[in-house]
C-alpha cells in the first residue's frame, strides 16, 4: 500500500496533511466482521474505512439521509464502528453497497474483492497516460464511484489526495497547482462551474464524472470556457464500471475485460469480473451473467455503444421512444433557474395511455403554453400529453442524482 498524503481541509476552512499509515494507525474499530461507518468528518470516515479493508472487515456504506435505505440496513442488524457485531455475509464480500433507491427499492449490492480491484485495474489502465499527480474528490465515498475513485484510486496511482467536507464549485477556480490533478466529482458540480461567469484555464485539471449524463452542448462549452477535458464513466453498483467516453463523444468505449451486446428489447448487456455476483433484496439472491442492464442502446464494432434512455424512464410516444430524463435536462435549459422532475403516467381506459407529470421548482411556475412551445420545438408532428405541478423541493442522493417522487 501506498504511504499517500492526504490533504483535508474542515468546515471552517482550515488545512491539514496526514500520512496515509497514521491515519489507519489511529482509526479505532471495535472486534467486528461487518460494520457501518459513519464518522464526525470525512476524514475519520475515510480514515475508518481504510483500516477496516486494512483488517478484513466488511464496511457496509451508504447514503444515510436516505431513509429508505436506513430501514433496510436496519434490518441486516449491522452494528456500527464502534460496537462488536458477529453479522455475517457471503465469504467473498469486501464491501456491502446500497444503492441509491432513485428508482426502485434500495438494494444491497455486495461486492467482493475481485470485483473491486478488477474495476480499478481497468480504470488505472484508462488513466495511464495521462501522469496525475493528484486527485481532487468533491464525492461521497459511500457510494461505489467515489470509494473507487476516492478511496482506492490515489493509492493505486500513487499520488496526493484531496477532500474536504463542502468542496464549493468556485474553490477549483482559485486552484494555482502545476501538478496534473484529476478531479472526482458530478454532472451537478460540472453544471454549478458552467453558470459562473468567470472563465479560468484549467488546463491542468482533467474532470471525471458519473451517476447521470452531461449533453454534448454543455460539455463543449466547459471544456471551452476553461481549457479543460470531461471524462465520463458509465456503470451501477451491480455492474460496476461498464465504460467511458471523453468530451463530446457520442458512442461509450468498453472499459478493459467488459463484453457488451444487447438482447431483442435493446437492452444493454454486459459480461465482465466487475459484476457483483451477490445482492441483498429480501433475501440475498445471486446474479447471473451476462448482467441486463435497463439501458436501452444501439450496438457498434469494437465495444462501443450509443445510449438511448432506461427503459424505465422511456416513454413511446406515436411509436417513437422519447427519454423522460432527457425532456427533464431541455426544459431545465430552456426554463432559467428551474429544476425539473418528471413521472410517467398510465390510464389503460384512454387511447393515448402514457402522459407526463412534469413537475417545476422554480419562483414562478411557467405558464402551461411555454413548456408545450419547447416540447413542440424539440419533438415536431409528436403530441406529449402532460400535465404540471409545482415543487416545493427535488430530493437528491450525496451525489447529486434526482429520488424520483412526486
Amino acid at each position: 500500500m501506498s504511504n499517500i498524503t492526504v490533504v483535508y481541509s474542515d468546515k471552517k476552512g482550515s488545512t491539514s496533511s496526514h500520512k496515509l499509515e497514521d491515519l489507519i494507525f489511529s482509526a479505532k474499530i471495535a472486534n467486528t466482521k461487518v460494520a457501518t461507518f459513519f464518522a464526525p468528518s470525512i476524514l475519520d470516515q475515510f480514515a475508518l474505512i481504510q483500516r477496516a479493508l486494512q483488517d478484513n472487515i466488511v464496511p457496509v456504506l451508504y447514503d444515510n439521509s436516505i431513509k429508505s435505505i436506513d430501514t433496510e440496513v436496519s434490518k441486516l442488524l449491522i452494528s456500527n464502528y464502534n460496537q462488536p457485531s458477529q453479522t455475517r455475509l457471503v465469504d467473498d464480500a469486501y464491501v456491502l453497497f446500497f444503492t441509491s433507491g432513485t428508482t426502485s427499492n434500495p438494494t444491497g449490492v455486495i461486492k467482493s474483492r475481485s470485483n473491486i480491484y478488477s474495476e480499478l485495474k481497468a480504470l488505472v489502465s484508462y488513466l495511464k497516460d495521462e501522469q496525475i499527480k493528484r486527485v481532487v474528490s468533491t464525492v461521497s465515498f459511500v457510494h461505489i464511484y467515489g470509494f473507487l475513485t476516492t478511496v482506492l484510486l490515489p493509492l493505486e496511482l500513487g499520488c496526493e489526495l484531496h477532500i474536504k467536507e463542502q468542496f464549493w464549485p468556485q474553490e477549483l477556480l482559485l486552484d494555482q497547482s502545476s501538478f496534473k490533478t484529476l478531479v472526482v466529482t458530478t454532472p451537478v458540480y460540472i453544471k454549478s462551474l458552467l453558470k459562473l461567469r468567470k472563465s479560468t484555464d484549467l488546463s491542468h485539471l482533467l474532470f471525471l464524472s458519473s451517476t447521470s449524463r452531461l449533453e454534448p452542448d454543455e460539455i463543449e462549452q466547459f471544456e471551452t470556457k476553461y481549457n479543460t477535458t470531461i471524462i465520463q464513466i458509465f456503470g451501477s453498483t451491480e455492474s460496476g464500471g461498464i465504460a467511458t467516453k471523453r468530451g463530446t463523444a457520442l458512442r461509450w468505449q468498453a472499459l478493459d475485460g467488459v463484453e457488451i451486446g444487447s438482447d431483442i428489447e435493446s437492452h444493454l448487456t454486459i459480461s465482465s469480473k466487475h459484476i457483483s455476483k451477490y445482492i441483498i433484496k429480501d433475501e440475498v439472491e445471486r446474479l447471473k451473467q451476462p448482467f441486463v442492464t435497463t439501458d436501452i442502446v444501439q450496438i457498434y464494432p469494437k465495444g462501443e455503444f450509443e445510449l438511448k434512455g432506461r427503459a424505465g424512464e422511456i416513454v413511446k410516444i406515436s411509436g417513437k421512444r422519447i427519454s423522460i430524463a432527457y425532456i427533464e435536462e431541455l426544459l431545465e435549459r430552456e426554463l432559467e433557474d428551474s429544476e425539473v422532475l418528471i413521472k410517467v403516467q398510465i390510464d389503460h381506459n384512454r387511447l393515448k395511455g402514457e402522459s407526463l407529470l412534469i413537475g417545476i421548482l422554480s419562483k414562478e411556475q411557467p405558464a402551461k403554453a411555454l413548456v408545450e412551445q419547447i416540447l413542440a420545438q424539440e419533438y415536431q408532428n409528436i403530441k406529449i400529453e402532460f400535465a404540471l405541478t409545482k415543487l416545493q423541493k427535488i430530493e437528491r442522493t450525496s451525489l447529486g442524482k434526482k429520488i424520483r417522487a412526486l
